[in-house]
């Protein structure tokens, strides 16, 4: 930017003297131009002193004389340019400076000069100013942006708002630079979205991307920068510059943040005595980032506290809401050392039938091994059971009153050591192969942790260099999984947090007709510093038992994604559900599935208004 300032002045004739470096050296006389842009005092081809400048051409060009010749020190010209105001004038008496300094007016002779009549007049008091010409060759680059890399909980745009993405570069910009293949944005399938640009300031330095189009919540959005992108010296960036941000749920969660709340699990929670930190299910981001590899490392070595979180989701039929809760553990220890891997993952499904808002099923979800286990439980009052029926024939593990399966709404969950099984405390005398093995002698010597929703986390902290293995009353956070998980479902590589992806297919068939699918690939595990690659995030998960029960394998997901037809598909035996009828009845249609982005609520009567 100085280089064009000083070029625009010298031709303007208003630089009274002028040094510049080249490579460290003053560019003087007839040497070599040494880079475009270069000046300094010499002498032209005819012996006189003069302002020479190194033109694009890489040849030496005259500019103006140097009356007072040139500082040989400096190599800055001394004396009078041109300057800007240049008229014809009559012929007037006029004093002219002396290189040594003022002398009232008079040359060296002590007489008046008749000036010619096209030499302009100059004042005698001018500041004599000397201007560095140093050359841009610097390229430009990103200052910020707004939202920043790796921002979360971006807000969406109101109702008739456009949604706007600011980016600040470290010098003007040539405006021509900025186009649909310099600028582009890409959503969560890696669309490219239309957009509009505009700089907001003269300078040109400050970029506004205006998206066109929906902007959906708990999504990625990445900006690339291409590298053509030019200052106004004409220097590219020369290297990509890319961010990604990710948008905020949508604010009408209120409703099922308040169930997940009411049916919230209290849980018992075992612990391993020689390590019980590792068996407290809290946040995956627990050390303040969202790479799954330092995970380990953070509660093996780092963590001098913990706290106990449970993350959740909601899908919504017209008949029933199914609430999910999962646990996060940054370490699974078990005891085989080939059985251990980072960011394990259990958890629970609670059923709640929408006419009377009352929780009357209960299914869990955990790793066995490298099986994929779940335990599903009944109400006696649910209505799942057919009259011709029992419990085991619809393949359910236990029935229970209402009030012992959900004692005031909130059924009892234990969760084992080192294995992280996401139990029933009331199913006991399970065989191994069952997993969640538990009896009356376990539950008396059992050191646990006793956990309950209470608004906030209180932290365990580690004392005299242990953390502790038993504590009562113990509060855990809640949050939604579309808070955390679900936007970052991009974040694919060693430094992420997913270590691969899979293709998601729909259970269909004769019954199960045109269900929703996902055309993004999904992530599968998370990464795993062990190595064993077995932390599943629960869109990932399946009903895969190879204990010998009978039961129909549906593709991975269906078990999270469309939990309605799998709880079907495993339980209706004989199909003898009858379909919703506006009060009762079991309905596949989602009034809000956001994984599918299905979102029916103040459309159909049967849903809940948002």
């Amino acid at each position: 930017m100085r280089y064009v300032l000083a070029i625009l002045l010298l031709a303007m004739g208003v630089m009274w003297g002028c040094s510049s470096e080249t490579g460290g050296t003053l560019a003087t006389e007839w040497e070599d131009c040494q880079i475009t842009g270069a000046t300094g005092c010499g002498k032209s081809e005819e012996g006189e002193p003069a302002v020479l400048i190194c033109s694009e051409t890489g040849v030496w060009l005259v500019s103006e004389a140097c009356p007072g010749g040139c500082d040989t020190e400096t190599a800055s010209c001394q004396g009078v340019v041109t300057p800007p105001d240049v008229e014809d004038k009559p012929d007037v008496v006029t004093p002219l400076p002396d290189a040594g300094g003022d002398t009232g007016g008079k040359q060296d002779t002590g007489k008046d000069q008749i000036v010619p009549e096209d030499t302009p007049v100059f004042p005698t008091d001018v500041e004599v100013v000397f201007v560095d010409l140093i050359p841009d060759f610097e390229p430009p680059w990103v200052e910020s942006t707004s939202p920043a890399d790796d921002e979360m909980g971006v807000a969406l745009p109101g109702e008739g708002e456009d949604f706007v993405v600011t980016v600040v570069f470290t010098e003007p910009i040539h405006e021509p630079t900025i186009a649909d293949t310099t600028v582009k944005v890409k959503d969560a399938v890696g669309t490219l979205l239309n957009l509009d640009y505009q700089f907001t300031d003269d300078d040109t330095t400050t970029l506004q991307i205006t998206f066109k189009g929906a902007v959906f919540p708990s999504s990625p959005y990445t900006v690339i920068l291409e590298p053509m992108i030019k200052d106004l010296a004409g220097n590219q960036m020369g290297n990509t510059y890319q961010f990604t941000f990710y948008t905020a749920a949508t604010n009408t969660l209120t409703k099922y943040f308040e169930l997940a709340a009411k049916f919230a699990p209290a849980i018992y929670q075992e612990t391993n005595s020689s390590h019980p930190e590792y068996d407290y299910p809290t946040k995956y981001d627990l050390d303040g980032d969202w790479v799954a590899a330092d995970n380990v490392d953070y509660i093996v070595i780092d963590a001098v506290k913990v706290e106990p979180h449970v993350y959740y989701s909601v899908i919504e039929t017209k008949s029933h809401f199914f609430i999910q809760y999962i646990f996060y553990w940054p370490y699974r220890y078990a005891e085989s050392e080939s059985s251990r891997f980072g960011n394990d993952v259990a958890g629970a499904m609670v059923l709640v039938r929408k006419s009377d808002e009352a929780p009357i099923a209960l299914e869990t979800y955990f790793k066995k091994d490298l099986d994929e286990r779940s335990l599903s439980f009944v109400t006696t009052d649910s209505g799942l059971i057919s009259a011709d029926g029992t419990f085991t024939s619809h393949k359910f593990d236990g029935s229970y009153e209402a009030a012992d399966l959900f004692p005031n709404g909130h059924y009892v969950a234990y969760l084992s050591a080192q294995e992280h099984e996401s139990c029933l405390w009331l199913d006991e005398n399970n065989n191994y192969m069952d997993g969640c093995v538990i009896n009356a002698g376990v539950k008396a010597s059992m050191k646990k942790i006793e956990l309950k929703y209470k608004g906030a986390a209180t932290p365990i902290e580690k004392t005299g260099g242990k953390f502790p293995e038993a504590l009562t009353d113990v509060g855990y956070s809640l949050s939604h999984l579309l808070e955390g998980w679900w936007p970052r479902r991009n974040d694919v590589g060693d430094n992420k947090m997913w270590g691969s992806t899979y293709s998601y297919e729909p259970f269909i068939s004769t019954i199960f007709k045109n269900r929703p699918g996902i055309k993004e690939p999904m992530p599968s595990v998370f990464v795993d510093p062990i190595g064993n690659d077995n932390g599943r995030p629960p869109w990932a998960w399946r009903y895969y038992p190879q204990n010998g029960t009978t039961f129909y394998e549906m593709p991975r997901g269906v078990w999270f994604l469309d939990a309605a037809v799998h709880f079907k598909q495993r339980h209706d035996q004989g199909n003898k559900w009858a379909d919703f009828d506006g009060e009762s009845g079991w309905s596949i249609e989602y009034c809000y599935n956001p994984y599918f982005n299905l979102d029916f609520r103040n459309i159909w009567p049967e849903c809940t208004t948002n």
